[in-house]
């Protein structure tokens, strides 16, 4: 019964981050509105707007990450919540890596789009191997 609640609520967490983001609800200031084309070609040149783009990029997945998290305790405040943290066993270069071959793929999209996507999936892995962990 705990697990299947627990799954509900993580779920219900996912769903609604998506629902808001696909929506076009909320704004998104600075290098979020860039396209992800735009992105390819500055992570080619490495230029000054490329690493102000990794900002964007490295503040905006930070702040879902403990969004994320609050949600999580706000929801089952007995539960440490820090074993869903998606950004463990990451690391920087891993993430650009997916938002590049992600950006190749759907350059119209923009990286405030992009990051969503990478964030879900992210969530997606720390459940699982959250999940793992519990068995």
């Amino acid at each position: 019964m705990k697990a299947i609640s627990l799954s509900a609520i993580i779920l219900s967490c996912l769903v609604g981050g998506k629902a808001l983001a696909d929506s076009g609800r909320y704004t998104l200031w600075g290098h979020g509105s860039d396209s992800c084309g735009s992105f390819v070609k500055e992570h080619q040149r490495k230029g000054p707007t490329y690493w102000l783009q990794v900002s964007w990029i490295s503040g905006f997945i930070s702040a879902e990450n403990g969004e994320w998290l609050l949600s999580i305790h706000a929801k089952l405040p007995n539960l440490d919540a820090t074993r869903f943290d998606f950004l463990k066993g990451t690391d920087a270069s891993g993430l650009i890596l997916w938002l590049v071959n992600y950006c190749r793929e759907n350059p119209l999209d923009n990286l405030g789009t992009a990051s969503m996507k990478l964030s879900k999936e992210l969530i997606d892995r720390q459940a699982k191997i959250s999940g793992d962990a519990k068995q």
